[in-house]
């Protein structure tokens, strides 16, 4: 039969996050800032190898492959 573990020891093994804590609300939005910047930063290749294709069709050379 397993043993019941104290509030203590729960405490040392998990890991808290100041994220989810109450308040913090500088760090939340530093956070989600940087993860927007992130995902812009990784969309934009694609936009632009995208855009010319579908926008610029008569000045953009594009080989049929099939």
């Amino acid at each position: 039969m397993e043993e019941k573990s104290t509030r203590e020891e729960m405490n040392e093994k998990f890991i808290e996050d100041q994220f989810f804590e109450s308040g913090n609300t500088g760090l939340k939005v530093r956070q989600l800032g940087i993860t927007i910047l992130a995902w812009i930063g990784f969309f934009i290749p694609f936009g632009l190898v995208l855009f010319p294709i579908l926008f610029l069709k008569e000045r953009v050379i594009i080989f049929e492959a099939f």
